[in-house]
């Protein structure tokens, strides 16, 4: 565990001449900014000059560019103090469970930019201290313990400047610091690697299922008299050369159109009550935010927990099952690659009848904008089971939906291996942290990752 005030994990010895600092005295700047007056409704369609980061844009160790908002030059005036420098730590000072705390150091090509009033801007004096050190000690996990002792109960963390300046860090000589962030940045790099691979791949079954089920590319080839691009003959043959009218529109002709509740037992996760008896458990709980902090189409683990009489209270779920985030951030389809249980946030998807989990997977896409607009509830948007069982959906020949699941599988294999090796990447790094501030010899760990 941390000790109170130290910020980083527990080093019972440090080596001869290395200090134990607080922030407020090696930092230049630990300030916040503001949402511009106006709210959303100023925010810029593109860039002028400034981008605004927000808590959605920062995870650890990982800028993330989706959602990334522009404001005006007034704007950006009215929010002078809370403009990021290059090398600047941010650190999400509000948040839920899995957002809050999250830090990362911004892409120099995202500036010029500020921040709002959810992130923190930590600039170290860099005669004293390396921005990719103080950022390797904000995100190991036992930094992260001690973040979330400051909150205070309830969904909804928060942290202050004064905290944050009270953190302790042990300060090894600045030219060790940069040894240690280096090593750590190479398996960032490495991780960094695997994400975008998956984005390409992701990007790739996404294209076909949009060419076949959506433009009917193959369909539209033939109906001209052509040879589908890209497509041999054996796969050209299953499609058909003309249309007919159904509840979906125009769809290849012999094709079918079935509500999605008859192609599947469609229900909703639930919670135990009251939930405070049933936390901190050994039975994964799969709640939304969960969502967000996965990165991609399969979520791996979970930030909490619940008894074996939690779960037995909820709905289970194991590796290969698909399910759907219904609430908050609703439309999110995901494969679930552990054995655990769904909070009532999430809707599940079994016993498939006439379709593949791969292609529900992209069924699920291609129908997640307008399931945010019929769902209900006034502030948070809920998903109706009912509703979403309504939805029509288009169901090829058997042997067009396999030709899809046969490269649609492959892809998704080598997401899931991109993950499995970037989890083993980050556990790696969380391991090494604490040796490197034991003196390990940087030199032997570094040849080793």
């Amino acid at each position: 565990m941390a000790i109170r005030g130290r910020i980083c994990p527990t080093v019972a010895n440090l080596p001869d001449g290395w200090q134990v600092q607080g922030l407020a005295h090696i930092c230049t700047k630990i300030g916040t900014g503001a949402t511009p007056r106006g709210g959303r409704e100023v925010y810029l369609g593109s860039r002028v000059s400034h981008a605004l980061v927000r808590s959605q844009n920062v995870f650890d160790r990982h800028f993330d560019r989706d959602g990334l908002a522009f404001i005006s030059n007034q704007n950006a005036m009215e929010l002078r103090n809370a403009e990021i420098q290059s090398g600047d730590v941010l650190l999400n000072i509000t948040g839920d469970g899995v957002t809050f705390g999250r830090a990362c150091i911004i892409p120099d090509d995202i500036l010029p930019a500020c921040v709002n009033q959810h992130v923190s801007i930590i600039r170290p004096d860099r005669r004293e201290c390396d921005p990719g050190y103080l950022l390797s000690l904000l995100t190991h996990p036992a930094s992260k313990d001690y973040i979330e002792s400051f909150n205070a109960g309830g969904s909804r963390r928060a942290i202050t400047k004064g905290h944050i300046e009270s953190f302790q860090i042990p300060l090894p000589p600045l030219p060790e610091q940069k040894r240690i962030a280096h090593i750590l940045g190479t398996l960032d790099d490495k991780i960094e690697l695997n994400r975008r691979m998956n984005q390409t791949l992701e990007a790739m079954a996404r294209a076909l299922f949009q060419s076949w089920f959506v433009d009917f590319d193959p369909v539209r080839a033939k109906q001209q008299g052509c040879q589908p691009a890209g497509m041999d003959a054996a796969i050209a043959a299953l499609f058909p050369s003309k249309f007919e009218d159904s509840e979906l529109g125009t769809i290849p002709k012999g094709w079918k159109v079935e509500s999605l509740s008859r192609l599947c037992e469609l229900g909703r996760g639930s919670s135990p009550r009251p939930i405070n008896d049933y936390m901190n458990g050994e039975v994964p709980w799969v709640k939304i935010a969960d969502a967000t902090a996965a990165g991609g189409p399969f979520l791996f683990e979970t930030k909490e927990k619940v008894t074996r009489a939690g779960s037995e209270m909820s709905v289970a779920v194991a590796p290969g099952d698909l399910i759907l985030s219904n609430s908050a951030t609703c439309g999110i389809p995901m494969f679930i690659e552990l054995h655990g249980c769904i909070h009532d946030g999430w809707l599940y998807f079994k016993h498939l009848r006439s379709i593949s989990k791969h292609y529900l997977f992209h069924v699920l896409i291609e129908l997640a904008g307008h399931l945010v607009q019929i769902a209900d509830g006034s502030v948070q948007k809920n998903l109706n089971i009912n509703l979403v069982g309504q939805q029509h959906v288009l169901i090829p020949p058997k042997a067009v939906m396999d030709a899809f699941d046969a490269h649609a599988i492959g892809l998704f294999a080598k997401m899931r291996m991109n993950g499995v090796e970037a989890r083993t990447l980050a556990t790696l790094r969380d391991v090494l942290l604490p040796m490197l501030l034991s003196g390990e010899n940087v030199f032997s760990l570094q040849e080793a990752v």
